[in-house]
């Protein structure tokens, strides 16, 4: 049985453990305790981006003379890359004091953070110094690497990197084509896409969003039906994020039952799903069904930016010349649910030039397989006096029926005969 490397350092501790003195194994355990205790604070000062209180800590821990670890490192590095603002000098020391206990070099995740600290600073030669200097070197150390030449716009930087890496896994290929995307470089990302797979690599619901995405901007059809058909055969059509971007690649491309379909089957919906899918149909010419899923959303409870689908479905509408009022009334209700009063005064307006005026609400009675329509205050019917009658005497025999609004009077023959009244109430 082929030992740890760390066991022979642990022998003989343990072997002599009854001749050690009792006060130094104390000291030492004392030591570790203070260490971690320490530590742990920095971190969480760290990680809630409160990085001047965790400097302040990591000074008190050195003037109490005790001494940091790897993680502590990570931590104050990871800090100083996220939140960085006023950091840069002391990222440098933390690199110095680092280079000082051979840190950079032989602690493969503290060079990684050192690095991947310049990396989000933007200083990528001393990011590719550290790289370069480190003996040890991990998957992650070289996609933080990779990755910060493509997030900057070095491609070619990347691409040599990518070619010299001895290992590609999954991150490798979605960092690359992430910056592809990102960068404009659409052809590019998707070429890189199908590379990844005969490559044997299987993408992950990030890599294929950044592949939809390529798809969207190139308006190309084709290889996003494709894309769609293996996110079906791989269990991704539950991931909202896909379904949002195939939602997206559908309305681009003026696919819109495509993008209805889609959304139909999502299991679980969020803003940007109801977003795309009402702006999606307003694009593309469908007035009336933008505003139909907005009622939707409404029912569902769904709580979007009302003002800012408003404003986007009123530049579609515009464009389309659509000339409803309904259309228009729907709009000033959605600024006037945000308080956005001078949007819907404005919608107002909008109508009034148009010519359009708001109709009021009507109502419809099937009687005998005819239907009779009431506008809101109208007299002129020719049974007007049986309706008021039965206004009158009919309460009682007035029942609502599920959810279609009907109500259905029954026992009236003394008022209308041996008519049967169904009234539907239309919202």
């Amino acid at each position: 049985m082929v030992s740890s490397p760390a066991l022979p350092q642990q022998i003989p501790f343990i072997s002599r453990k009854n001749h050690a003195n009792p006060k130094i194994q104390k000291l030492n355990q004392s030591t570790a305790e203070t260490t971690v205790s320490w530590t742990s604070r920095i971190t969480l000062l760290s990680r809630n981006g409160r990085l001047a209180e965790a400097v302040k800590e990591f000074s008190g821990m050195r003037l109490a003379g005790v001494e940091p670890n790897h993680i502590t490192f990570i931590a104050l590095l990871s800090g100083c890359g996220d939140f960085a603002s006023g950091s840069e000098a002391l990222g440098d020391l933390l690199h110095g004091y680092a280079c000082k206990l051979g840190l950079d070099r032989n602690h493969v995740m503290v060079g990684t953070a050192i690095l991947g600290m310049y990396s989000k600073r933007g200083r990528f030669r001393k990011a590719r110094l550290v790289f370069d200097y480190m003996e040890d070197k991990n998957s992650v150390t070289w996609n933080t690497m990779i990755d910060g030449y493509m997030r900057s716009g070095q491609v070619d930087e990347a691409v040599k990197l990518f070619d010299e890496m001895p290992d590609r896994d999954l991150i490798s290929w979605t960092a690359m084509i992430n910056g592809f995307v990102k960068k404009g470089f659409h052809e590019e990302a998707l070429a890189w896409f199908r590379e990844m797979q005969v490559s044997g690599v299987e993408p992950d619901y990030v890599a294929i969003i950044a592949a939809l995405a390529a798809c969207t901007n190139l308006g190309a059809l084709s290889f996003g039906l494709w894309v769609h058909r293996y996110v079906v055969s791989q269990d991704f059509k539950n991931n909202v994020r896909v379904s949002n971007s195939l939602i997206d690649l559908y309305c681009r491309c003026g696919c819109v039952e495509f993008a209805r379909q889609v959304f139909d089957k999502m299991e679980k919906r969020t803003v940007v799903s109801w977003n795309s899918v009402i702006v999606g149909f307003a694009a593309n010419g469908h007035a009336h069904e933008s505003l139909v899923y907005f009622r939707k959303m409404q029912e569902d409870g769904t709580n979007g930016n009302n003002t800012e689908l408003a404003e986007r479905l009123m530049k579609h509408l515009s464009e389309l010349k659509v000339k409803s009022h309904s259309n228009y009334v729907i709009l000033s209700n959605m600024y006037a649910a945000d308080g956005k009063w001078e949007g819907a005064s404005k919608m107002r307006r909008k109508m009034k030039g148009l010519g359009l005026r708001k109709q009021p609400g009507f109502s419809s009675i099937e009687i005998d397989d005819r239907k009779h329509v009431f506008m809101a205050g109208d007299s002129a019917h020719v049974e007007t006096a049986y309706i008021r009658e039965i206004e009158t005497y009919g309460g009682e025999g007035i029942r609502c029926i599920g959810p279609m609004k009907t109500t259905e009077l029954r026992g009236l023959s003394k008022v209308v005969g041996k008519k049967s009244w169904v009234v539907k109430v239309a919202l």
